[in-house]
């Protein structure tokens, strides 16, 4: 997504193919929020919460280094008073999003508060970003260093092709007893019921666009990295 952000500042990306990238990315993000809270509820407060707790009392997922240079996108500021059917798409697939993180938060954060609202540093947290970077790649042992598009491309298909067979195996539910499966949150609005049917053809099309960003090529099948497509959702 920052790198769409910065081709199209750049002028080497037309308003409109950005903004159809950057909605197949966001509905990506969304697919792997249902992903992520598709584990139950126990093992998060046991394992997954504590774990983030040890490493800083306000831990917070918009540490990542990554996710500052996309937030205006992800609140829906970015593209506010760009016109289109692109800008239109983008704008949905932006509050479908929220609906599926206020999901998730209601599944697994007790009380719908996180570490980061529940500390009462919460005030002074943001203060050193540099730092809560760093807290936050060491909690996900992530190393970053200058590499070419195309790694960073490679490592990205690598996750979702397993991801896929993942959730090819296993689905995005959880077993409840006698053969039946709870969805990863619960009674889902249709709109995310949608996005969990659909969730090999999003993967597909988040690998097509960073392909196509690194090959310049926007033809359709230009993608086979072993996912398999399962309908035209955007």
């Amino acid at each position: 997504m920052a790198q769409t952000l910065c081709d199209l500042r750049a002028g080497r990306l037309a308003l409109p193919t950005a903004l159809t990238a950057l909605c197949r990315y966001v509905n990506g993000y969304t697919a792997m929020l249902l992903y992520t809270s598709s584990s139950p509820r126990q093992v998060y407060e046991d394992l997954i919460r504590p774990s983030m707790y040890r490493q800083h009392r306000a831990f917070s997922g918009g540490w990542a280094p990554d996710y500052r240079m996309v937030r205006p996108v992800f609140q829906g500021r970015q593209f506010a008073g760009v016109m289109g059917v692109e800008a239109e798409d983008l704008s949905r697939a932006v509050k479908l999003c929220q609906i599926a993180h206020q999901g998730v938060a209601a599944k697994l954060v007790p009380g719908g508060r996180s570490l980061l609202q529940q500390s009462a540093e919460s005030r002074r947290v943001h203060d050193d970003a540099v730092l809560h970077g760093v807290l936050f790649d060491n909690y996900f042992l992530t190393l970053r260093a200058t590499v070419p598009w195309s790694d960073i491309v490679v490592q990205m298909l690598r996750r979702l092709v397993a991801i896929a067979q993942d959730v090819t195996t296993n689905g995005l539910s959880e077993p409840c007893g006698e053969g039946t499966r709870d969805s990863s949150l619960g009674r889902l609005p249709a709109e995310l019921r949608r996005v969990e049917s659909g969730f090999l053809d999003i993967a597909f099309r988040v690998a097509r666009s960073a392909i196509c960003l690194t090959t310049g090529d926007e033809k359709e099948g230009a993608v086979a990295i072993g996912l398999t497509r399962t309908n035209d959702m955007t």
